[in-house]
């Protein structure tokens, strides 16, 4: 009852009713001559827009209205270095992810440049004045995979953002980091009760090494809307990523060592065959 009459959150609670109202009023109007403003174009420094790409992307969003979020392709811009070279090769067959994805779920990932509906990013992220919304997890890195359980994002492989990669290894495994942080939180957001406790059990250790309080908490206001199983499903993929990986590894492992003289050959052996057959089926082609 004391902080309900505090009068520093009553202050902040006027003025983000006042923020959401300027918010709202800029998507109606704008300057001088008052006209809609429908769509806006995201998109990081380093990216580049070929000429035709917005109006593109506009028109695709004019014929979507169920679409938050149009999220175009993405090309590297640069060839220059090994590492470029290296991240080329790589961009070739993981552009087929969410082309794919799209085509068998109907729905795709948001990465953060593309066409966002204001009216749908200010209904789900910011509310009205009499109604703030506050739904996004407070500690977020990666917030698009997040983002994109809200927008229904629709993925067009054939309008396409340059996009600047790293030159050289340092700054390559700098932006690795931040992604795989960024995704292991979440993963505890959307699996709090697998990664989640996992994390706890670590920043908790961590924490009391340090003589601190562990700070984190996984909750967040997943009620405000029922997710489906295609939304979930994508914003799963480096999850199930973490789970594979090792899965993966042990797969390998068992068919290296059966090639070694007198070692139990897999597909002699009905327990390393089920074994085998497990982790193909559920790790590699499942996950």
């Amino acid at each position: 009852d004391a902080m309900l009459d505090d009068p520093e959150i009553d202050a902040l609670d006027q003025r983000m009713a006042a923020d959401i109202a300027g918010l709202r009023e800029g998507r109606s109007s704008f300057g001088e001559n008052p006209r809609p403003v429908v769509f806006s174009i995201l998109m990081d420094a380093d990216n580049r827009a070929p000429p035709g790409t917005i109006r593109r992307l506009v028109e695709i969003g004019a014929a979507n209205p169920d679409r938050g979020f149009i999220q175009p392709g993405l090309l590297p811009a640069r060839l220059e270095t090994w590492t470029q070279f290296r991240s080329t090769l790589t961009h070739r067959w993981m552009s087929r992810i969410p082309e794919t994805q799209f085509q068998l779920l109907g729905r795709g990932g948001a990465y953060g440049k593309g066409l966002a509906r204001n009216e749908t990013f200010l209904d789900q992220f910011v509310g009205t004045p009499a109604s703030p919304r506050e739904v996004l997890p407070p500690a977020l890195l990666s917030h698009d995979t997040i983002e994109a359980l809200f927008l229904n994002p629709a993925y067009t492989g054939d309008v396409a953002f340059y996009e600047d990669t790293p030159a050289n290894p340092i700054s390559r495994q700098e932006q690795a980091l931040r992604w795989t942080v960024g995704d292991l939180l979440n993963a505890a957001y959307l699996s709090p009760g697998i990664f989640g406790r996992l994390f706890d059990l670590f920043a908790r250790g961590t924490a009391r090494t340090a003589g601190q309080k562990a700070p984190w908490s996984w909750s967040w206001s997943k009620e405000v809307v029922p997710f489906s199983f295609e939304a979930l499903y994508i914003a799963h993929y480096s999850t199930r990523i973490f789970v594979q990986a090792p899965l993966f590894i042990v797969w390998t492992s068992m068919t290296m060592l059966s090639a070694f003289p007198g070692s139990p050959i897999v597909h002699s052996n009905p327990v390393l065959m089920w074994a085998s057959f497990l982790i193909v089926g559920v790790g590699l082609v499942l996950l």
